[in-house]
């Protein structure tokens, strides 16, 4: 009976058989893997040789393989190898089963954390100087927040902010540095050199953004301080006239009931204080309290006799207690200052350079706050 071998599809072990078996199912002892034989495998035996001396015993078997787990044909169903190309029993193509991939052990967890961080950093102060430079707000936000310096909590908070944005900045370049040393001295152990390169970029990028930030935040602050101190000094003149305008009621108010004159020019006997006035050199009084003391039911409130720009100066409590350190305008006396001239100058704020006439309007007049200033 001839003899003829096939090689199995699934191992490649050589299989013999007896030549009449080829149509049939053959399986392997190896693999376990049923299959019919296929021609293109067959191995032909060779010719026979010739009689020669008796070989020496045959080595031992090898150890056979471990059994390799078979797969099921999705067309036939037939068990086959998984590394069968194709079915050889229905010739369906089969997908190879994916290799697995052994996951790299090095570790990276710095090179990461570095990009992470950078990506935070550059992120948080772009968005901090698109938010300064183009706010909704009537004015940026950030001129608020340094308006505010440490009188409220806002500023506290977006400190807090600004400052952590820096820590992000720099544990993103210390961790990308520290994480591509480990992988230069150590790359058997450590990755992620390009990542650790990345944060490391990123970090230095935030720095001049950083820096652009600042000058614009410091620019804004110190141009939205200087507006805010012009309004606030021109409410403060505007609060000054009224407090000279109310004077100079009073004054007509008691001139009214005096024949048309001012306390000064009206001696004590009627009710006035012209014995008491000691005008100096520019005829401004050195000792105006008498004179408002008999204006108080005129005057109502002895506030409005202090400048809200005269930071020396405080209001008295009433007229009682009314003492030069309670006033900040400065009377002009003299038997010229009446309302038949309208245009002499009754009162002077020294503070914001503010004129009242004796027919009762208010002026700005720089040349008096400076003489008065001088004196």
């Amino acid at each position: 009976m001839n003899q003829i071998r096939f090689d199995c599809p699934g191992c490649g072990q050589t299989i013999e058989m007896a030549e009449e078996a080829q149509f049939e199912r053959v399986k392997c002892p190896t693999c376990q893997h049923e299959f019919f034989p296929d021609k293109t495998r067959l191995v032909r035996p060779a010719p026979d040789a010739p009689p020669s001396e008796p070989a020496s015993p045959a080595p031992p078997p090898p150890i056979q393989q471990q059994a390799m787990k078979l797969i099921n044909c999705p067309a036939c169903g037939l068990q086959i190898s998984p590394q069968a190309a194709s079915c050889p029993g229905c010739g369906h193509p089969v997908a190879p089963s994916p290799m697995s991939i052994p996951p790299d052990p090095r570790r990276r967890g710095a090179a990461i954390s570095s990009l992470v961080l950078g990506i935070l950093s550059l992120t948080c102060f772009v968005f901090l100087t698109v938010a300064t430079i183009w706010s909704p707000l009537p004015f940026p936000l950030w001129f608020f927040v340094f308006h505010c310096w440490w009188r409220y909590w806002l500023w506290d908070l977006c400190f807090i902010c600004f400052v952590s944005c820096f820590g992000l900045l720099a544990a993103s370049i210390i961790l990308g540095h520290k994480a591509h040393n480990r992988v230069q001295k150590s790359p058997s152990q450590y990755a992620g050199g390009g990542i650790a390169i990345a944060g490391c970029i990123l970090g230095y990028v935030s720095i001049p953004i950083s820096l652009a930030m600042i000058a614009i935040m410091l620019f804004q602050r110190a141009q939205y301080q200087a507006e805010m101190e012009a309004s606030s000094r021109e409410a403060q003149i505007i609060n000054s006239e009224s407090n000279l305008k109310q004077i100079g009621i009073a004054f007509r108010l008691w001139e009214g009931d005096h024949n048309d004159r001012f306390p000064f020019n009206v001696s004590q006997a009627q009710g006035g204080t012209r014995e008491l006035c000691e005008p100096d050199s520019n005829g401004f009084e050195k000792n105006p309290v008498p004179i408002f003391m008999v204006m108080s039911n005129e005057l109502g409130t002895a506030r409005i006799l202090v400048c809200p720009n005269d930071k020396t100066k405080q209001a008295a409590a009433d007229f009682s207690s009314l003492t030069a350190n309670n006033i900040s305008y400065q009377l002009r006396t003299g038997t010229n200052v009446n309302s038949d001239n309208p245009t002499e100058i009754l009162a002077v704020d020294p503070i914001n350079g503010i004129v009242l006439r004796c027919d009762g309007s208010v002026e700005p007049d720089f040349h008096y706050k400076k003489t008065v200033t001088n004196n």
